[in-house]
């Protein structure tokens, strides 16, 4: 198992973080969860409920790492951040949303609204956030200041 999926099922089990936001986190694109979900169902993570259900140690206990040389104790933002995004690419409409989300704490569907897509039902605008390393949904929610969003778009070269 490579790194990047060892990470992604630690971010869905232990910090709780959404298949698509793993999946982003480790500089996977417009995959929608299938690389995260591929990686954890092959591990024995076969449902939602092992979402941010089990510590590092109980996960390394659930999955065999005896022969990995990996270090999974990686925190998403950071390792995200540290990663410049992994060259994360956006448009000015996601930018748009992702502003509505983390700093004026509209929530996915009406920043869809805001931006004119209809047809997305809050996945578009929730991947737009994931790209700017809003990964904890709800917890996201408002969470920045318009400085804050700015400094996140120039880290990231947005």
């Amino acid at each position: 198992m490579k790194n990047k999926e060892l990470l992604m099922i630690k971010f869905y089990v232990v910090d709780g973080i959404s298949y698509p936001a793993a999946e982003t986190a480790v500089g996977h694109f417009n995959c929608h969860g299938y690389k995260s979900m591929g990686a954890c169902r092959e591990n024995g993570i076969t449902n939602v409920k092992f979402k941010g259900s089990m510590t590092l140690n109980e996960l390394s206990s659930f999955i065999d790492f005896s022969d990995k040389k990996n270090n999974i104790n990686i925190d998403p933002l950071e390792y995200y951040l540290e990663n410049f995004g992994f060259g994360v690419e956006t448009d000015e409409i996601e930018l748009f949303m992702a502003e509505q989300y983390l700093v004026n704490g509209i929530s996915y569907t009406r920043a869809e609204k805001l931006a004119k897509l209809n047809d997305k039902i809050g996945f578009g605008a929730m991947y737009s956030v994931c790209k700017l390393g809003g990964f904890y949904g709800a917890k996201n929610k408002g969470s920045m200041t318009k400085e804050d969003f700015n400094e996140r778009k120039k880290t990231l070269d947005l």
